[in-house]
């Protein structure tokens, strides 16, 4: 696992994403143990990391989504982006507070709340973010 988690983050590509969502467990139910193992290598290795914090990752983002990147290049920063939320709202799902606590410390709060406000993020992205919202801090 820690593998494939070293691998995600020097080829920053969202197949490797995809595919940690798929080990995580049959169908709609993550298996808790999967789920704890894959948050952890992820807590561990920063280099996996995906998220645009601070002014000048914001402004790197805002291009990125008025240039349609996720689109225009689905193998691209802004994709990987996308699959990196999606992989925590993921990873939070059902009662496995280990990895709810990895998802709070990665996506505070406050940060979920305020990107959700803001309206020119790609659609897919504001739905990932909301899973985040729904599993790590409301469920």
């Amino acid at each position: 696992m820690r593998e494939i988690v070293c691998v995600t983050g020097k080829a920053r590509a969202p197949r490797y994403l995809r595919f940690l969502k798929t080990i995580l467990g049959p169908g709609s139910t993550p298996l808790p143990r999967v789920q704890q193992l894959i948050m952890q290598c992820i807590a561990q290795n920063r280099s996996t990391h995906a998220l645009f914090n601070g002014r000048g990752d914001d402004a790197r983002r805002d291009a990125l989504v008025r240039s349609n990147d996720h689109i225009v290049n689905p193998r691209g920063e802004l994709a990987y982006h996308i699959e990196f939320v999606g992989l925590l709202a993921e990873c939070s799902k059902g009662n496995c507070i280990g990895a709810e606590t990895l998802v709070r410390e990665i996506l505070p709060f406050e940060e979920v709340c305020d990107l959700l406000g803001q309206l020119t993020l790609p659609l897919q992205l504001r739905i990932a973010y909301f899973c985040v919202l729904k599993e790590a801090y409301i469920n």
